[in-house]
């Protein structure tokens, strides 16, 4: 089976363990393989949506034949049963052939497996690639699928210090601050972080989020937390 890494930066290796990154260095290739290895929801997609995601400015017989040649260039220097057609307008993956740790990490989540989860999010969904051109096709997917990628990964670092706060506090202070690195300015995000350390009896690690956080708002927004965030900062110091 090939496996695929996608987060945290590009892995391709055949069964034999063989590195196969050389085989996407044009980024058009990436960008198919990526969409059709992690595109929701999983299964076949039309040949037309692709065309729209990946040659926008190509139309008729000219986008078609580009498609073809990539998929064609995936069978030949990837792997020959990779790409699968049903019909003549459909195409996806054999996913007996190829283990995508995108798919892996969805699945954690889902099943609450939050430390398997966790070992699995290595970092942004293809960090830094850029494919040119597809600004309004699969450019949008990308940074779609990266931000809720991300919102899961905080999502995951949250439900590990809810599981280890009362038996390693220090350890879910570290979780909770992951949790709000990742989940952006999520101040629903922020409070629920913040009860957590209280109740695991860590109200200095709660405040010191608090405060981190709100120099984030003053600095990328201009703003303060909301009265209610506010409240429950005022509530901690008044406690401590």
């Amino acid at each position: 089976m090939l496996t695929l890494q996608l987060l945290g930066g590009l892995e391709l290796h055949d069964p034999a363990g063989t590195d196969l990154r050389g085989s996407l260095t044009q980024p058009k290739r990436l960008a198919l393989l990526a969409y059709l290895a992690a595109a929701t929801p999983l299964g076949f997609h039309r040949r037309d949506t692709l065309l729209a995601l990946l040659w926008p400015d190509l139309g008729g017989e000219a986008g078609r034949g580009a498609l073809r040649q990539a998929l064609h260039y995936l069978r030949s220097h990837v792997d020959p049963g990779l790409v699968v057609n049903r019909g003549t307008e459909e195409v996806s993956l054999e996913r007996s052939r190829i283990s995508v740790d995108v798919l892996q990490f969805r699945e954690a989540h889902a099943a609450g497996r939050w430390q398997e989860a966790e070992q699995l999010y290595r970092g942004e969904f293809l960090p830094g690639f850029h494919c040119a051109g597809t600004e309004t096709g699969f450019a949008e997917w990308l940074d779609q699928t990266r931000r809720h990628l991300r919102r899961m990964a905080s999502d995951v670092a949250r439900r590990r210090a809810e599981v280890i706060a009362v038996s390693h506090p220090g350890d879910a202070a570290a979780e909770a601050s992951r949790a709000v690195e990742l989940g952006s300015l999520d101040e629903g995000l922020i409070r629920a972080v913040m009860q957590l350390l209280d109740r695991s009896g860590d109200r200095a690690s709660a405040l010191r989020i608090y405060t981190q956080f709100t120099e984030r708002l003053s600095r990328e927004l201009g703003v303060e937390p909301s009265a209610v965030t506010r409240a429950l900062a005022e509530d901690l110091r008044g406690r401590r």
